[in-house]
C-alpha cells in the first residue's frame, strides 16, 4: 500500500466494509486481551519512494454478541430484516438516550471487541479496558461514539 501524506498515517482506518486498516499498537492492545479471535492480515504500507513506513493490518472483528440491557435506557424494540445469522429485530434509542445505555459487564469478561448482536449500527464496540489502553498508547486519531456503561447482570 502507498501514503500519500505519511504525515497523516492513522492508527484505525475504515477500509471497506467491515474490514479496517490499523496499526501494529492497535493489534497488540486487541491481541494482549484476545490472542487468535480476530483477523489480521498484514501488510507494509510505504511512501510513494517505496520506503517501508511501518507494519499495518486488514482488521476484522469476529466477535458477535447479545450483551446491552434492554430495560436501561428508554430502548424500543424495532424488526429489521436481517441476514440469517443476525437477529431479527435491534434495540433502537433517541439520540438523547444514546450515553445511557448499559451492557452486562459478565458477557464481556475476556473481550477487547465486538458488535452488539441488537444494535442496528456496524459499530466496533470496544470495552473500558481497550478504551484505557488505546488512551495511554495514544493511538491517533481515533473518534469513539456513544460510551455505553458497563454494569453487573445482578
Amino acid at each position: 500500500m502507498c501514503a500519500v501524506d505519511v504525515d497523516n498515517v492513522y492508527d484505525f482506518s475504515k477500509f471497506f466494509g467491515q474490514t479496517y486498516m490499523v496499526s501494529q499498537k492497535f493489534k497488540d492492545i486487541v491481541e494482549s486481551i484476545e490472542p487468535g479471535v480476530h483477523d489480521f492480515i498484514h501488510f507494509y504500507l510505504m511512501d510513494n519512494m517505496k520506503n517501508k513506513i511501518a507494519d499495518y493490518y486488514f482488521f476484522s472483528c469476529k466477535n458477535i454478541i447479545d450483551s446491552i440491557n434492554p430495560n436501561v435506557g428508554g430502548l424500543e424494540r424495532r424488526h429489521v430484516d436481517l441476514k440469517e445469522d443476525c437477529a431479527d429485530y435491534y434495540y433502537g434509542a433517541r439520540p438523547a438516550d444514546e450515553n445511557n445505555q448499559v451492557l452486562f459487564k459478565e458477557k464481556l469478561d475476556g473481550k477487547a471487541c465486538f458488535y452488539e448482536l441488537h444494535w442496528k449500527e456496524e459499530y466496533i464496540f470496544i470495552t473500558d479496558e481497550v478504551y484505557q489502553k488505546i488512551q495511554q498508547a495514544g493511538l491517533k486519531p481515533l473518534r469513539f461514539g456513544c460510551k455505553f456503561k458497563e454494569q453487573s447482570m445482578s
